[in-house]
């Protein structure tokens, strides 16, 4: 009697233990980056040796042709762009908004090197735990993150800088030499912190007893890697609205001064539609950060397949600005050329400023499309 009774004891006191384990299905652990950047999907594997049938192996081929040509046309480009601005750095140099581009070309090109030197050998070299391509790897990522920061902050600094010269001339006085050279040391130092922090603190994943299984939780769980992700996410769409905002200003200085022709509303329209390519780029490169984790639970090609197209994302929202510029700017243009006179320079280097203020510091303190 007595031993039926420790018996039930014992089998009750394991059953409530049971159900108080089932209870406590999940811990939130922060942990360590181990492999930053887009590639942790496809770090253990090679192009030449995937384990997949062929008709998911030309797919990938393809991908990986068209990233190692996008990085090629992206050298070249931005390459051509750096050229012009060193060849015409005097003249660039009378205008502050230059001082912007100048540190949004350097985030473009450290960005596309980084690239070439650390992303595409990984999708033909072995990249295991402890080899020295692993290393090589997270030091490229780390920069690529920071070039991404860069070039999402930079671009912002100069919708405000043109929707100050449209919208608020009141504040043009920030945009000095001096002041941008200052608001760019700080953007410099606060997507340092950006990348450190998310890099360190920001990777929270959910551990179920369940299924025993890690879940990367998209937005973290601290307050700043949310602020820093929701805020990457809607930046760009509050530049975009800033831009239609200087489109609407621009037109009705147009209705006001009488002066509608068809090549300067084309020029008008051209500004909202090169925002708009600018803005979408930023924006899918953040929503991209965003839906990586979901993708490790995919097919190997798949994840491939997605990695890859990351990647190019990345690399045309850097080459995006360059392109511009050498397209359209007419001061780059003729820098570019050589063909205009330097007393022709002053007219035609203002470009859409030009169209409505006639002194000369508001004319200097920007140079937009």
């Amino acid at each position: 009697m007595e031993v039926t009774t420790i018996l039930t004891t014992v089998y009750s006191d394991l059953e409530t233990t049971t159900e108080d384990i089932v209870e406590a299905t999940t811990i939130n652990i922060t942990l360590v980056t181990d492999d930053p950047g887009k590639g942790s999907l496809i770090l253990n594997e090679t192009i030449v040796d995937l384990n997949v049938t062929t008709t998911e192996y030309i797919p990938i081929v393809a991908a990986a042709t068209a990233f190692a040509s996008l990085i090629i046309i992206g050298l070249f480009a931005v390459s051509i762009f750096i050229v012009v601005l060193i060849r015409g750095r005097k003249r660039f140099q009378e205008f502050p908004f230059f001082a912007i581009v100048y540190h949004l070309t350097a985030a473009n090109a450290i960005h596309i090197l980084l690239q070439l030197t650390t992303v595409l050998p990984m999708l033909f070299f072995d990249s295991d735990e402890e080899s020295p391509n692993r290393f090589w790897y997270k030091v490229g990522s780390y920069g690529i993150m920071i070039t991404e920061q860069a070039a999402l902050y930079f671009t912002l600094l100069m919708t405000i800088n043109r929707f100050a010269v449209f919208v608020f001339p009141s504040i043009l006085s920030v945009f000095s030499a001096k002041g941008i050279h200052i608001i760019s040391t700080f953007i410099w130092a606060y997507i340092n912190f950006i990348v450190f922090w998310n890099y360190n603190y920001g990777t929270t994943k959910t551990f179920s007893r369940k299924t025993i299984s890690m879940q990367e939780v998209l937005l973290g769980t601290n307050i700043l890697t949310r602020f820093f992700t929701l805020s990457s996410t809607f930046l760009p769409i509050i530049m975009l609205g800033m831009y239609l905002i200087i489109f609407v200003f621009i037109m009705k200085k147009r209705q006001i001064a009488d002066n509608q022709n068809q090549k300067k509303t084309e020029r008008d329209t051209s500004l909202v539609v090169q925002a708009l390519i600018i803005t979408i780029a930023l924006e899918i490169v953040n929503v991209t950060d965003v839906l990586t984790p979901l993708f490790k639970n995919v097919t190997l090609s798949l994840q491939w397949i997605w990695t890859i197209f990351c990647y190019c994302a990345t690399i045309f929202n850097q080459l995006v600005n360059p392109l511009f510029f050498l397209m359209v700017n007419k001061m780059v243009r003729i820098t570019e050329s050589r063909r205009v006179p330097l007393r022709a320079t002053k007219k035609l280097c203002y470009g859409c400023c030009a169209w409505f203020f006639r002194d000369e510091p508001k004319e200097r303190t920007v140079v937009t499309f």
